[in-house]
């Protein structure tokens, strides 16, 4: 199972359960007003009918400290942490965890700004798990668009006056997503097969001028080797172009680093040539 969550702001920051890909409903609810509804529906047929017609609707849970509907603790400390737009992360339990930050809210604050928010998948089998890897990987290539599809799946409904996610949008553009597109990073080193073997964070991406060990004292934890990316050094992996630009950007890479190699090489050897010159020179 994936299951979803947001740490988003509605009345307030809330860490939400959003559903899970193995629920077939249409969509689910917000609604803080029910309770509202509830009491004025005694008197009044109109908040009635509106209290029918909400009541069985699948809700969104908030999540609190005695009931995180599923959120792993790590994974909720993670939420609060910065200086990343992309996390994938294998936990001690053997879940598997990947977040995208800084989301579009398609609502406004009191004075017109973006209210960012934070998008949460949440697996629990390997098999679960090796569809995440892909959805990371799509993500990182495709940043804008993946942003882009996640806020718009969460937004204002009228009809019943709360939130609504787009629960079966959502479980159709994960499942396609996975059936075709690989599990590798494009960049300017090659490419690189993604994997979640063994607990840490497996792949990080950050914004250009941040630095990996800024990332990793506010993360605090384990980051495997070769894992953290800058986000804007990344290519479309199932692009074949986009794989060619990659591979000749590794071995220029390489070439550059051979050549540097050799000069400080040279550079060492000619030193060592002088230093025996001028010995020599004035033992005698």
């Amino acid at each position: 199972m994936i299951r979803y969550y947001a740490y988003y702001s509605v009345g307030g920051y809330k860490d939400l359960y959003l559903g899970n890909n193995e629920m077939n409903e249409q969509a689910t609810y917000y609604l803080p007003l029910m309770a509202i509804w509830r009491k004025k529906a005694e008197s009044n047929p109109e908040y009635a009918r509106k209290l029918e017609e909400c009541t069985p609707l699948p809700k969104i849970k908030v999540a609190t400290i005695n009931d995180m509907f599923g959120l792993p603790q790590k994974a909720a400390d993670y939420f609060v942490h910065g200086g990343y737009k992309e996390l994938l992360s294998k936990l001690s339990d053997g879940e598997c965890v990947l977040i995208i930050r800084d989301l579009e809210n398609n609502q406004k604050d009191d004075s017109g700004r973006n209210i960012p928010f934070l998008f949460a998948f949440v697996a629990d089998t390997p098999q679960d798990a090796s569809i995440l890897i892909r959805i990371a990987a799509y993500a990182a290539a495709r940043m804008k668009k993946t942003t882009r599809f996640l806020s718009d799946s969460l937004g204002y409904d009228a009809q019943y006056n709360g939130l609504r996610f787009n629960l079966k949008e959502v479980n159709e553009w994960v499942a396609k997503t996975a059936s075709s597109y690989p599990a590798e990073i494009a960049y300017n080193r090659g490419i690189k097969a993604l994997n979640v073997d063994g607990p840490g964070v497996h792949f990080i991406s950050i914004p250009k001028g941040l630095t990996a060990e800024y990332v990793f004292g506010e993360i605090g934890e384990p980051i495997v080797k070769e894992a953290v990316f800058t986000l804007s050094g990344l290519y479309d992996a199932s692009d074949k172009e986009m794989r060619t630009k990659a591979m000749k950007e590794a071995e220029a890479y390489k070439k550059m680093r051979l050549y540097k190699h050799i000069g400080i090489i040279g550079a060492s050897a000619a030193s060592v040539s002088a230093l025996l010159i001028w010995y020599f020179t004035h033992k005698q």
